[in-house]
């Protein structure tokens, strides 16, 4: 039975809807159940291809306004009340009181000899006040 499927070309996906259309309908000739292996075959993306079109349409509908809401509250905080009092200013940099919180993460500025530096989290900050440390020693070793 293998032999004879593989030489039609069907593969074992074909087969199985083959036997299920032999099993429960009343078709009688070859060709009628070829038809309806085939037919089978094209209704099954299609119905794949109607659902997802649907679902992608839905989500792009409904998430501006879930995000849109999100976007527009910004938390504003106070940098000495988020951080502990050592890392707030150093010699060759100051962090900006104003704090701003996106619901996610903290967004802080800092004034730095550098030039303006805006910073996207905590330990992002951390490292990069780490970072500054590292540079103000090694213009002192000059």
């Amino acid at each position: 039975m293998g032999q004879a499927v593989r030489s039609k070309g069907l593969t074992p996906c074909d087969l199985r809807l083959t036997t299920y259309d032999l099993r429960n309908s009343n078709l009688h000739s070859s060709d009628e159940r070829r038809k309806t292996v085939v037919q089978t075959k094209r209704a099954v993306p299609l119905g794949v291809s109607l659902v997802l079109a649907l679902f992608l349409s839905g989500g792009t509908l409904i998430s501006p306004a879930l995000s849109q809401d999100f976007q527009n509250t910004l938390i504003l905080l106070r940098a000495s009340q988020v951080l502990p009092k050592d890392p707030l200013s150093g010699p060759n940099y100051k962090i900006k009181e104003a704090v701003i919180n996106d619901g996610l993460i903290n967004i802080y500025e800092l004034d730095t000899f550098y030039g303006p530096l805006k910073v996207e989290s905590t330990p992002l900050l951390l490292k990069r006040i780490n970072e500054l440390k590292g540079l103000q020693r090694m213009e002192a070793l000059k």
